[in-house]
């Protein structure tokens, strides 16, 4: 696979690369600064240069990299480029002496690259953007041997390989944005699936997968959290006296007061059915009381507010205990049973 944050980067590397090769061969130059000793030696150095970055480009557009062969060129040129330091340092010999080693190393690195291409492409099967890059890679090899054959030949600068290199760079940056908006659309598209595997989609809240999730995930910390347990009041009546559509409404109704007051603080559910749940981390129990109360409150102004839909949400809680809980499952059956009890007692209170 195609990576393209590393194929850009060793790409901006070659073109820099190239750049300064082609700027500092420049006979505008050695006029602008005649002092400067060594100067000539920069065109050399940075052909020199380029050949890593080449060699890592063309393994990150070819798609492989377990494979050895693509670090003999990278290990030639880097032994190259210390042998050759070490001989300007001490004197030994200059680097012009030694060209040909720059020239052996970039038929070492463009052979390689090109016997990979067709290695990969031979017998394989390629989808259409490996087809693409790997056609780019290879007429980018052949610019550049054309240029390196006329430098050679003629001893004259050529800026065909320029040329060629500012249009393959332009090419490779239109399809990188190409194939980058198409990772976005992706992404996009995946994090909509996401959402919708994870979310209620009557009330908008999370669902049981996304509790299950979210709870026996790696790094999950039980003793951090406290469970809150509701389950709405005849719902089953309301479905059968007015029907499912009112009945829904009772369930929107009811998760839009619980969201509104724990969801700033805590993770809200719908468990299924009548059943929501509530995650609260690193909240303080008496926290968690006060937003309890908070919700009494709230069911009685939406009561009060609307005698025709009247709502009833039983609530219990849960703070994780080692004592008690083996995992966060044994405190929500704890919230669970607190929420029973409050639910008969409101009952009991209705009926007498």
């Amino acid at each position: 696979k195609y990576t393209l944050d590393m194929g850009l980067l060793t790409m901006g590397c070659l073109a820099v690369c190239i750049s300064l090769w082609k700027l500092t061969d420049n006979v505008a130059l050695y006029m602008l600064f005649p002092k400067v000793n060594g100067l000539y030696m920069a065109p050399l150095v940075f052909v020199h240069l380029g050949i890593v970055p080449f060699q890592l480009f063309a393994r990150e557009l070819n798609g492989a990299k377990n494979e050895k062969v693509w670090k003999v060129p990278v290990v030639i040129s880097l032994f190259s480029q210390t042998l050759v330091l070490f001989l300007q340092v001490m004197e030994i010999c200059d680097f012009r002496q030694v060209i040909w080693m720059v020239y052996i190393e970039w038929f070492v690195t463009a052979i390689v690259a090109f016997g990979m291409v067709c290695y990969r492409a031979y017998g394989t099967d390629l989808d259409v953007r490996s087809r693409r890059n790997l056609l780019l890679l290879v007429l980018c090899l052949v610019v550049m041997a054309a240029d390196t054959g006329i430098v050679v030949l003629s001893s004259e600068n050529s800026f065909v390989g320029m040329l060629g290199f500012v249009a393959y760079i332009v090419l490779m940056g239109f399809v990188s944005i190409k194939d980058a908006k198409e990772l976005m659309a992706i992404g996009i598209e995946a994090r909509n699936f996401e959402k919708k595997a994870y979310q209620d989609q009557l009330t908008g809240l999370y669902n049981r997968m996304a509790y299950t999730d979210w709870t026996t995930r790696e790094g999950f910390e039980p003793e951090k959290h406290i469970v809150v347990a509701f389950d709405l009041n005849d719902l089953k009546t309301y479905n059968d006296t007015y029907g499912h559509e009112v009945g829904d409404g009772y369930i929107k109704d009811c998760a839009r007061l619980i969201y509104s007051t724990f969801g700033d603080i805590g993770r809200c559910y719908r468990m299924g059915g009548d059943e929501f749940s509530v995650l609260l981390q690193n909240v303080p129990l008496e926290e968690c009381k006060r937003r309890i109360k908070e919700l009494e409150a709230a069911v009685e102004t939406h009561n009060a507010e609307n005698p025709n839909r009247i709502i009833g949400i039983a609530c219990g809680y849960g703070f994780f205990d080692k004592r008690l809980d083996h995992n966060i499952n044994d405190t929500a059956r704890r919230a669970d049973k607190m929420m029973y009890r409050e639910k008969y007692a409101m009952k009991h209170i209705r009926n007498s």
